[in-house]
């Protein structure tokens, strides 16, 4: 008998490529989704850089009120000269066509594909591969599947941070403060909204659709009438009444549903906010609270932007709010008056902010000084 030629065939060995690539993206979204998104962007540029063996991967996203934006190589996350450097060097690089440029970050020529990622905005996914036949058809298919999961990934850490941001504010409400998903499923309801449905937990709450808080009488209007208005207009106020699982009671509310947008305006869920309206001395408190989820968004933004300094930044940042001079910082943090200008110009630039007293007011805002 002749022997079995057991070498692997090329196109054998590129098919298992492909489904290892695929098989560690799917379940990288998992294991992002404790993380916010500077970290969700870099893991999936790190995976990245090792199924292609990139020279480098670069990522831009629009988040909150600022774009993100990173490149990694095979030594990891370049530092942000080089990522400016990156950005210039794709410029002129069409989406979807593959491009040979200078890479910024070997100095060497290597061949540049980048896409859109599915965010609203201005929104890019780069991979730079020094390889004769990059990209092959796979290497297409992998990078779609990343664009799409890296999406994906984003959009749920918004949308949670939204629900984080407003349970902190509804936690200590005794109205009913709920956010349910576009579907109608309640992600979350606060401890006063449960009890007035007669829910023990929020997982109970989830086995329904929104319109199943309510009386009979209403739960068609609220299915097919309330719900598509809001996910239309925006928002939507009437009087509706909840039904108590536990005691069978109506409860007449004043209802306030608002649409969540992320800050690339893309809806990923609904807030409702209502009063029980049999105590009128109560219903000014409605008010109180549609301006807590008003506040929620600048809240996240204000967060965002001072999580984006750097830990030397953050320290000036907090010492000028204590009202040092630069001379008494510089002392303190052992540095030059020098490098105390630049770090404070820095900052300014990195909060969108053009005085002190603007940088000291998001600080404010975002909890990092009181």
């Amino acid at each position: 008998m002749g022997q079995v030629d057991r070498t692997p065939r090329p196109e054998t060995t590129e098919t298992r490529r492909v489904l290892r690539a695929l098989v560690s993206l799917s379940a990288l979204r998992l294991v992002c989704k404790d993380n916010d998104n500077a970290a969700i962007i870099e893991r999936f540029a790190l995976v990245l850089v090792k199924i292609f063996d990139a020279d480098f991967v670069y990522v831009s996203v629009p988040v909150h009120s600022h774009d993100l934006e990173l490149a990694c190589g095979r030594g990891g996350r370049v530092s942000t000269a080089s990522v400016l450097e990156v950005r210039a060097s794709l410029q002129d690089v069409p989406y979807k066509r593959p491009c040979r440029i200078q890479s910024a970050v070997s100095g060497e020529p290597t061949t540049v594909l980048s896409i859109p990622l599915g965010i609203r905005g201005r929104t890019l996914l780069a991979v730079a591969v020094n390889r004769p036949n990059f990209p092959s058809e796979f290497d297409k298919l992998i990078m779609r599947v990343a664009a799409n999961e890296l999406t994906v990934a984003i959009e749920l850490e918004e949308h949670f941070s939204v629900a984080t941001k407003v349970s902190a504010v509804a936690s200590l409400s005794l109205n009913f403060i709920g956010i349910a998903d576009l579907q109608g499923v309640p992600i979350y309801v606060n401890p006063a909204g449960l009890k007035m449905v007669g829910m023990a937990s929020i997982e109970e709450a989830r086995e329904l659709h929104v319109a199943d808080f309510l009386e009979f009488r209403d739960r068609d209007r609220a299915r097919y009438a309330v719900w598509p208005e809001v996910l239309s207009n925006g928002r939507w106020s009437s009087q509706l009444s909840f039904l108590n699982a536990k005691t069978g009671k109506g409860i007449p509310m004043m209802v306030e549903s608002i649409r969540i947008d992320t800050s690339a305006r893309k809806p990923v869920a609904v807030g409702t906010i209502s009063v029980d309206i049999r105590n009128w001395n109560r219903a000014e408190s409605i008010s109180n609270d549609a301006s807590a989820f008003a506040n929620t968004r600048q809240l996240m933004h204000a967060v965002a932007r001072i999580e984006s300094l750097s830990g030397r930044e953050r320290e000036v940042l907090d010492s000028l709010v204590g009202g040092h001079s630069h001379k008494e910082i510089a002392l303190q943090l052992g540095i030059s008056v020098r490098t105390i200008e630049v770090h404070r110009s820095r900052m300014m630039r990195r909060l969108g902010v053009r005085t002190l007293a603007e940088a000291v007011k998001l600080a404010v805002i975002s909890g990092a000084v009181r």
